[in-house]
């Protein structure tokens, strides 16, 4: 998974974190039609990371200190060092790995809502590791066929822009936004 400039499947908001940069709700077409969104954490910096991908049922933008404060409870209780050290707690969803930790060793995580969950359509029903192998198969084959394209304005008047992206490539798929707003000059 390439670094900072780069863009997954389908854009989406991008938030700057100091060392971490994340991506939120980027939509990954499935082989069927379907999509799943995902949260993308990486290091912000250019360069090549291995991603640990999750899938979860429980929402990928839930807060487990707020959402499951039950159970987060008692894990801190338990087990305190799970906000000491490289983590603050702060991206900590259910049963998906710690975006600070892995972040500083060089990893991207990659967190998916399971179908019919979170901000992903459909019916969510695991009857099998299939389901899990075909999902994991297209995120990993849309991460290793990602570029970023990227230009600046000559004109900085702070009005929406439109931008058309055209390929030559017989089906390529191009996802990319639809316009821009330019700053304005001061």
């Amino acid at each position: 998974m390439e670094g900072a400039g780069t863009t997954s499947a389908g854009a989406g908001r991008v938030i700057e974190d100091g060392a971490i940069l994340i991506e939120k709700d980027v939509i990954v077409p499935l082989i069927d039609g379907h999509y799943v969104s995902c949260n993308v954490f990486r290091p912000n910096r250019t360069g090549r990371f291995p991603p640990i991908i999750a899938f979860t049922p429980y929402g990928k933008d839930s807060d487990v200190a707020v959402d499951f404060k039950r159970y987060w409870d008692f894990v801190l209780r338990d087990h305190p060092d799970v906000v000491l050290g490289k983590s603050s707690g702060k991206y900590l969803t259910w049963e998906v790995p710690d975006p600070e930790r892995w972040i500083a060793d060089g990893y991207a995580i990659v967190v998916a809502d399971a179908r019919g969950t979170g901000k992903s359509p459909g019916y969510y029903e695991l009857m099998s590791a299939k389901d899990l192998a075909a999902t994991f198969s297209r995120i990993v084959d849309e991460l290793h066929h990602q570029y970023a394209l990227g230009f600046a304005p000559t004109v900085l008047d702070g009005k929406l822009h439109t931008i058309d992206v055209h390929v030559t490539q017989a089906g390529a798929m191009v996802r990319a936004r639809r316009s821009y707003l330019a700053r304005s000059e001061r």
